[in-house]
């Protein structure tokens, strides 16, 4: 039983979109971008493992120990490449 999620965190709030790889379920919303609000969100998951990739600027970290603390096994860490450079176009 893992979730799959990916988070972009912003000052005020953070959207996700989580997938439950058991039932094929998928979530979409947001939340504020408080410590309270992400306990609450990973409290929903309980006993599941959480594998989360963030989009982040501020206030990640209290995200990265929301999971810690809550999650049995936890993966969290940045999207890699989202912010590569375009390939540049020749004509």
């Amino acid at each position: 039983m893992v979730i799959v999620a990916g988070f972009d965190v912003h000052r005020s709030q953070i959207t996700f979109d989580a997938f439950d790889t058991t039932y094929g379920e998928v979530t979409r919303g947001r939340m504020d971008a408080t410590p309270a609000a992400m306990t609450r969100w990973v409290a929903w998951f309980a006993g599941r493992d959480i594998d989360v990739a963030a989009e982040a600027s501020t206030g990640w970290r209290f995200v990265r120990n929301a999971l810690a603390a809550a999650a049995r096994r936890r993966r969290a860490g940045p999207v890699e490449g989202v912010r590569r450079p375009l390939p540049r176009v020749t004509d």
